[in-house]
């Protein structure tokens, strides 16, 4: 069987109150040994190179490891593995779920519809600098505006053909265009 999760918990028992083992990453090729409930105990090898030292059968016990994986997370179809791009992308969009979600459990004081917004890429009109980096994070440049009484200031996000601008007036969002 294949790993069809993008990531998944080996167990040294047959429940997510077990200890885990390993992480394997979508395509990790695993032998099942038996199954318990809906876990099933499975054989593989940490590197693929392992499968060399295999001379005999006493050499399956030696090299094969063994641990417990959910059923949900396994597939009897090949799984083509997680390309290299497609583990920067998951592990961008980890660093940005866990900024949104450190912003807002790090300000109790946002009311809901802010912490929402927030969690979930958006940005709205009265939303303070803190808030839209939290939200869309670090803008690609500023351009600053100083008067007398006031900074206003303009955010550009994105790339040449697909930029977005926001600006602020001290330290609210004003305006937002795209």
């Amino acid at each position: 069987m294949w790993v069809k999760s993008n990531t998944a918990n080996l167990r040294n028992g047959p429940s997510t109150e077990n200890r885990i083992l390993s992480q394997f990453e979508r395509g990790k090729e695993v032998y099942v040994q038996t199954t318990e409930g809906s876990w099933l105990q499975v054989n593989y090898l940490e590197q693929e190179r392992d499968r060399e030292l295999i001379k005999d059968e006493d050499d399956l016990k030696n090299v094969y490891k063994s641990g417990w994986l959910h059923e949900s997370l396994l597939s009897d179809q090949y799984v083509e593995p997680i390309s290299w791009l497609e583990k920067q992308i998951i592990e961008e969009k980890e660093k940005t779920s866990q900024r949104r979600s450190q912003f807002v459990n790090n300000n109790p004081q946002l009311n809901e519809e802010d912490k929402d917004r927030i969690l979930n890429g958006y940005i709205s009109i009265g939303m303070t600098k803190d808030m839209v980096r939290a939200s869309w994070g670090e803008p690609d440049d500023i351009n600053r505006t100083l008067r007398e009484n006031y900074t206003r200031e303009q955010w550009i996000y994105g790339s040449s053909t697909n930029r977005k601008y926001i600006y602020f007036e001290n330290n609210t969002l004003t305006t937002i265009q795209d």
